[in-house]
């Protein structure tokens, strides 16, 4: 990927208008997505590592795919939280 000509203005419009578009749906989601790994851990029907192992593939193939520099920094970064380890 070229390097990135934008000024940091347009860098930082860029991240506002990508997380205001998620809105209200985008939260409804993630709660949702949040709850039903929790249940299935819970249940038994599946692991932790298993969650984050899948977690790490699907945003490699998201980067693999991104179309734009936000989504691709947005996929790294989540990437980064997943392959750090927890803060006390």
């Amino acid at each position: 990927m070229p390097d990135d000509i934008r000024t940091t203005q347009e860098m930082v419009g860029d991240f506002f208008g990508g997380m205001i578009s998620l809105g209200a749906r985008g939260v409804d989601g993630l709660i949702i997505a949040r709850a039903i790994a929790r249940l299935l851990i819970r249940k038994g029907i599946l692991s932790e590592a298993e969650l984050l192992e899948t977690m790490r593939e699907i945003a490699t193939q998201e980067i693999e795919k991104a179309d734009t520099l936000f989504v691709m920094e947005a996929f790294k970064e989540i990437l980064n939280r997943l392959d750090s380890p927890k803060e006390a």
